[in-house]
């Protein structure tokens, strides 16, 4: 599953041989839950629901959407278990403070200049001086903005 971050939204998925068309129970819960005192809190945070198996390639599949906007940074348990046979299965993943770090972009190494002999003109070539464009500043805008669109939607 790999580390999550408090706010993400993500799917975990997994593979069975159980029938199509078979019932999970999927939870999701903290590690640190037990039980309470009554004059505690139980507060926890977790997710919980039932799915159903699909059919697959190989093996069958199964997937459980999770939103974490309400966990709580810690180790989380993950249990899925079929309720028409006695299988169960267990995974661990961590829901981290923060947010997820952005790739920086990687420059493409550059490469020394080379000495080579060059030819010297002997008359100066004219060039014609490039006329602007209108309207590249506007397209750059809005690749921007469409770049911090697919962003948002992403952390979303």
């Amino acid at each position: 599953i790999g580390d999550k971050y408090v706010g993400d939204t993500f799917t975990i998925t997994g593979t069975t041989n159980l029938a199509e068309g078979n019932d999970l129970l999927v939870e999701v819960v903290s590690s640190s839950f037990q039980p309470t005192e009554k004059t505690q809190s139980g507060e926890f945070c977790g997710a919980s629901g039932t799915i159903e198996v699909t059919k697959g390639d190989t093996f069958n599949e199964w997937s459980f959407d999770v939103d974490a906007a309400t966990f709580k940074p810690d180790e989380y348990i993950v249990r899925v278990e079929s309720i028409e046979a006695d299988v169960t299965a267990t995974a661990t993943f961590n829901v981290l403070a923060g947010v997820p770090p952005t790739e920086a972009p990687t420059e493409a190494p550059t490469e020394a200049p080379t000495e080579a002999p060059t030819e010297v003109p002997t008359e100066e070539p004219t060039t014609a001086e490039p006329t602007p464009t209108p309207g590249f500043g506007a397209l750059i805008a809005l690749a921007g903005l469409g770049a911090v669109a697919v962003l948002v939607l992403r952390k979303h």
